[in-house]
């Protein structure tokens, strides 16, 4: 951001092409250390956990042994048969309090966390991280993989692909755009998208949710690459407008093909993310109306939709198998606080979800870890699970502001076919929200589903506006993204020491964070 730096201001790729690849490459390396780094300060999650109240984060180990052997259903770790015959003598196993006294007296723990369906325990988490992860590290070394491994090798792909996306969007839509700016925002994706709130616990819970997030990020990446490639094939233009290759457009169906076949594993992955899906609208149903073959449109539509049909079976299938429906994922057997069979959909719930994920005012204190639990009172008489939550995300992700802005930039955002685009990401993000709301409840980690679909509309309008902005404006622009980037960075470092409950897990190491941030 120096004035003085030789690549304050440059474009992305017009000069020092070498010198910038190598910042970007080193900034990649140094996120994915720092992650890796935090996620060992947390003792119980640094190896696989034998512990009884920790054995739901085995789960995914659990599947991969059973995929070997050639079973769906996984095996309860503590007296499964006794597991089974207690459960299956109750009246209703979901319902906590019932579940509790049955086992009470059977010195077993409780079955937590687990699908239990027609005697037999599933894992409800998306698959993939198990069949791309676990179970080759099963098949060649017989032992179980840590989920940190799982979890970190999902976080530098998610580290990629936010680098990536960020270049590509900047590349074709917003080639003024400084290189350092670039290289912030590329680290605002990687890292305040909801994913730096597991590293100080990774969960295994949390690996779906930050692999479902790379695989969004390389498939939007591929999509973008592939429909600018279509629609300005052998056609090389001014350095005043977007960057475009003057390349064949041969390139534009393996792009299509990968990139449908990213998004599309999100549903083995983090079903949510499926919604990200609806972009493919925006950005290639211009190019339906463009001049070519019939051949070449067909073949590009089948590049399109062939990948999302095969997961789609392949999904369907293997759901079918376990719960005897193709859209059954399993979540409502769950063995939880509640009995999500009989949840439903209550719209009196949705005021806490919405104030709750977006609105709410962080609580922050002059203490270490200075940022503190936010109240959890509800206006909705019934049953609304919770967790740790330390603010709604407009006050939380500062950077998001700049998408009130996007009023002002819609023409020209139009002009570039993201105005709508950014209009169906704030709306997804909103549906996601609801259905995160109605179907689990209010958890921090869920934040992960829908921060990324706000974050792209912001940083669109950001763009646009640093775009067309005199020279005293963009120095106030640039100010904003130092700003916001700093306050988020921060806020998401101390929020993930609240919610990872690490003074309670790792006391040894909560006190030396304690020691390293104290002010007072």
């Amino acid at each position: 951001m120096r004035p003085s730096s030789s690549i304050h201001d440059n474009r992305l790729w017009n000069v020092n092409r070498h010198l910038k690849t190598v910042c970007a490459i080193l900034l990649v390396i140094i996120n994915i250390a720092a992650v890796l780094l935090i996620s060992l300060f947390n003792d119980p999650f640094v190896v696989t956990p034998d512990e009884s109240h920790w054995s739901q984060h085995n789960q995914y180990a659990q599947l991969a042994r059973s995929l070997k052997e050639g079973k769906l259903d996984i095996e309860y770790e503590f007296s499964p048969n006794i597991a089974i015959e207690t459960l299956d003598s109750m009246k209703n196993p979901y319902d906590l309090y019932e579940r509790g006294r049955a086992f009470a007296d059977k010195k077993i723990p409780s079955p937590w966390d687990i699908a239990y369906y027609n005697g037999k325990f599933y894992v409800y988490f998306g698959v993939l991280p198990v069949v791309a992860m676990y179970l080759p590290y099963h098949l060649l070394t017989g032992g179980d993989l840590p989920n940190i491994a799982a979890f970190l090798a999902s976080y530098a792909l998610l580290v990629i692909g936010a680098f990536l996306f960020t270049r590509v969007l900047i590349k074709y839509k917003f080639p003024r755009t400084p290189f350092s700016v670039y290289l912030i925002l590329s680290l605002m994706v990687a890292n305040c998208t909801g994913a730096f709130i597991y590293a100080f616990a990774p969960r295994c819970y949390c690996t779906p949710i930050v692999l479902a997030c790379a695989l969004v990020l390389l498939g939007l990446t591929l999509w973008f690459s592939a429909a600018e490639t279509i629609c300005h094939a052998n056609r090389i233009v001014s350095d005043g407008e977007a960057f475009v290759s003057g390349r064949s457009p041969r390139f534009a169906v393996p792009k299509l093909i990968f990139g449908s076949l990213f998004i599309a594993l999100t549903a083995a992955t983090r079903p949510q993310f499926l919604i990200f899906s609806v972009l493919a609208v925006p950005i290639f149903l211009p190019l339906l109306f463009k001049k070519d073959k019939a051949s070449v449109k067909i073949a590009r539509i089948c590049s399109f939709a062939v990948p999302f049909a095969a997961v789609a079976a392949l999904v369907m299938a293997y759901n079918s198998a376990r719960f005897g429906s193709p859209f059954d994922f399993g979540a409502n057997y769950n063995l939880t606080t509640n009995d999500m069979r009989l949840r439903g959909f209550n719209a009196a719930r949705l005021p806490d979800g919405l104030f709750a994920y977006l609105f709410q005012l962080p609580n922050l204190s002059i203490a270490f870890p200075y940022v503190n639990a936010v109240s959890d009172s509800s206006v909705y008489l019934g049953l609304t699970v919770r967790e740790i939550m330390t603010g709604g995300a407009l006050f939380t992700n500062v950077f998001l502001w700049s998408g009130v802005m996007i009023r002002s930039a819609f023409t020209d955002l139009k002009k570039k076919r993201l105005a709508v685009f950014s209009v169906m990401c704030a709306a997804a993000a909103l549906i996601v929200i609801i259905a995160d709301t109605e179907m689990a409840g209010i958890l921090s980690r869920y934040n992960g589903d829908f921060l990324l679909l706000l974050y792209i509309p912001a940083i669109a309008v950001f763009l646009q506006k640093l775009e067309t902005a005199d020279e005293v404006k963009k120095k106030r622009y640039l100010a904003f993204l130092v700003a916001a980037f700093a306050l988020t960075f921060t806020f998401n470092v101390f929020s993930a020491i609240t919610t990872s409950e690490i003074w309670r897990h790792s006391p040894d190491s909560y006190a030396a964070l304690k020691d390293f941030f104290k002010v007072f």
